[in-house]
């Protein structure tokens, strides 16, 4: 008797189910993963942003150290922190 007639051939494949499952995971995981990725982008924004008001607080005293001056009128960190309150208590001052 002849076996390789009662053979079923069968491809080698993913089944709906099996891919649905790790469709399933991936969403979990990047429900998981995109709020941190948020929160990551902003706390750089916020970092960058305090290290630019930094910068140009060392750039106005170097100017006015060079040119023997003191700084007058308002200062460039105080105009930026009163139009943005939040890195008042960031930057303490």
């Amino acid at each position: 008797m002849n076996w390789t007639r009662f053979r079923t051939t069968r491809r080698k494949a993913f089944t709906l189910i099996e891919l649905l499952v790790v469709i399933a995971i991936i969403a979990i995981l990047a429900s998981i993963l995109l709020p941190v990725l948020t929160k990551a982008r902003r706390e750089s924004w916020r970092v960058a942003c305090a290290s630019n008001i930094r910068q140009a607080g060392i750039a106005i005293t170097m100017f006015s150290d060079d040119n023997g001056k003191p700084a007058h009128g308002r200062s460039i960190i105080t105009t930026f922190t009163a139009a943005q309150p939040s890195l008042t208590a960031a930057l303490s001052l």
